[in-house]
């Protein structure tokens, strides 16, 4: 037998439908965010998840939350798993960010494995930390064959 990993995205907040960036900021999800976590709750029901983690940030903890409720299984916070730390773009718009930081938003959009924003991680920090917290979360729940 072996271990599945599934990811799941947070449902919709309303910074996503404004076009502004979270990061590690923390907006709650917005009702089409709930009934979303809600309706994958309902697809999941015979995939056979044994547990959850979640990053701590509010949208995806109530996502995991209606799932772990729904699919009566247990829910662990990990910090290593939260999202990107954008620095100084978070809580901006896109737009925002594109007029204040023309090329390295661009480069962002084009290859964002170059890009540190001030105040933030780069993807090889994010990269690092979450590759850990997965080894972690694997070896606590290897599979016994």
């Amino acid at each position: 037998m072996t271990t599945r990993l599934i990811l799941i995205r947070h449902g919709e907040t309303d910074w996503n439908v404004e076009g502004r960036y979270q990061g590690q900021a923390d907006p709650p999800l917005n009702q089409q965010g709930l009934a979303q976590a809600c309706q994958l709750a309902q697809k999941l029901r015979d995939v056979g998840l044994d547990v959850l983690y979640s990053s701590p940030l509010r949208r995806a903890l109530q996502t995991a939350q209606i799932l772990a409720e729904a699919l009566d299984i247990p829910l662990h916070t990990e910090p290593r798993l939260m999202e990107i730390h954008q620095g100084e773009w978070q809580t901006l718009l896109y737009t925002e960010i594109a007029a204040r930081y023309p090329e390295l938003f661009d480069r962002w959009q084009t290859e964002p494995w170059t890009v540190t924003i001030l105040g933030g991680e780069n993807i090889a920090q994010v990269q690092e930390r979450v590759y850990v917290a997965v080894d972690d979360i694997l070896s606590r729940h290897e599979a016994n064959a």
